[in-house]
């Protein structure tokens, strides 16, 4: 795997960089066909959004599109997985930023993990996690560089029939899966939940509720329970029905099938 540090092959990030020390930065992963990077404008305006709300400074679109020209179809013409990560910069021991600071930006891209294909077809079985997300409204949204809340999630299982695991706030509040944000739909409506407390909006899920109306909120687990239907999204795999949450078993519906066949061009292996 190579990967480009300010957009110069590097095999070695600083000690000092406070993505490493702290977590201090943002991410995206974005899928990849050939040449064209899937929903890439506003993969960029969430990077520089989060960047901005963090107080780190993102590079210009021109110059993370040049960055990224090695990177893209680096894995021949089959779709890739390609991620960018924005720290702060580096700087020594303690929490205040110094002035002047430079921010690094890696990447790097890897095949499409094979599972995609199946698991919109077929569905998927979900845990209910027992590590709970933090409220913290000032990071809520944000895909940022701490994630141990969704190691420790994902640390629950392993493998087998389990490939997601829905995560609720310490509230009790459902908020999305560790990996995908969450959508259901409960007496004809479409709805996902609220995520100005905590969790990640990702870019699919940003493009779905462009496409068709749905409603925000904070929801108990008892109403996804009682959904008609359910799915999981994220920008690498898609759109993929939720067939089972611990003993529940839910359909394949047709609201979750018609916003595939939306994308059924896009997320091809």
């Amino acid at each position: 795997m190579k990967v480009w540090l300010n957009g110069v092959p590097a095999e070695q990030i600083s000690v000092r960089d406070r993505g490493l020390q702290f977590g201090d930065g943002v991410f995206r992963t974005m899928r990849c066909s050939g040449a064209e990077i899937i929903l890439f404008d506003a993969q960029y305006e969430r990077l520089r959004h989060d960047a901005d709300k963090l107080g780190i400074v993102a590079p210009t679109k021109a110059m993370l599109e040049r960055w990224l020209e090695p990177v893209v179809g680096s894995h021949g013409s089959g779709p890739s997985v390609i991620k960018v990560i924005l720290t702060r910069g580096e700087s020594e021991r303690g929490y205040a930023v110094p002035e002047g600071i430079q921010p690094n930006c890696v990447v790097y891209a890897q095949p499409v993990p094979a599972s995609g294909r199946q698991w919109r077809n077929e569905g998927i079985s979900a845990r209910i996690c027992a590590t709970r997300l933090a409220v913290q409204p000032a990071l809520a949204g944000i895909k940022h560089l701490n994630r141990l809340e969704n190691i420790l999630a994902r640390r629950e299982w392993d493998g087998g029939e389990i490939a997601e695991g829905l995560m609720l706030d310490t509230d009790g509040f459902v908020v999305e899966g560790v990996m995908s944000n969450l959508f259901f739909v409960w007496q004809g409506r479409l709805l996902t939940p609220d995520l100005s407390r905590c969790g990640v909006a990702g870019v699919m899920r940003d493009a779905i509720m462009r496409q068709q109306a749905t409603e925000i909120g904070r929801f108990e687990m008892e109403t996804l329970l009682q959904a008609d239907e359910a799915f999981v999204c994220n920008s690498v795999m898609g759109i993929v029905p939720l067939r089972r949450i611990g003993d529940k078993t839910f359909p394949i519906g047709s609201v979750t099938r018609s916003l595939q066949e939306q994308w059924v061009d896009t997320f091809v292996e």
